[in-house]
């Protein structure tokens, strides 16, 4: 076992979050999420090689029944933001113990700006189009409002390939070598 040691200046720390979701499993009728979230630099948001250093991860049931793959992954996701949020805000705590709590959006909104990460093209379009969302399913149209409302807090939304989801291996059986080499090398590449 060894230790790496990655600096990142504190005003350049910026997290971001990957989020993914498997729909009914083949061993189980039920949803599972993953959630991986890291400091990085703001190096990352630029589409750049940047600095990798893990703070937090989850692997384990979406906690309520869902319909779709699209409802698993808005669950999912929605977890992770506010594991992502709550996160930024104790950062900011951690450099100013006398920030205000109780006005987040403020708060955050001085901070570096954050990302979240998903795979889901349909999740992606309904989070950045500005008409207002139109799912079968109206607890996932409402999941996405919220949604979208919480990010407006300085975080943007990105879309990877399946291939470059961090989070994927969390979710299903499967090949962990993308996420292996990330968390070997300390380093991820881009978006």
């Amino acid at each position: 076992m060894s230790l790496m040691i990655l600096p990142i200046a504190p005003n350049e720390v910026t997290l971001c979050a990957f989020s993914d979701a498997s729909f009914m499993s083949s061993k189980h009728s039920t949803a599972h999420q993953g959630t991986f979230i890291f400091t990085t630099t703001p190096r990352m948001l630029e589409n750049q090689q940047a600095i990798v250093a893990p703070i937090a991860w989850s692997s384990k049931k979406v906690p309520r029944v869902v319909r779709s793959t699209l409802s698993a992954e808005a669950a999912a996701l929605s977890n992770t933001v506010d594991r992502l949020l709550w996160l930024r805000m104790l950062w900011a705590w951690v450099k100013d113990p006398d920030c205000e709590w109780g006005n987040p959006e403020d708060v955050l909104e001085k901070e570096n700006k954050a990302a979240v990460v998903t795979d889901c093209r349909s999740m992606y379009d309904i989070l950045t189009r500005t008409a207002v969302p139109s799912c079968s399913e109206y607890r996932t149209t409402i999941e996405c409002l919220l949604l979208r409302e919480r990010l407006k807090s300085n975080c943007d939304v990105r879309w990877v390939t399946s291939q470059a989801m961090l989070a994927d291996c969390l979710t299903k059986t499967m090949d962990s070598s993308v996420l292996r080499e990330c968390l070997r090398t300390g380093k991820l590449l881009s978006f």
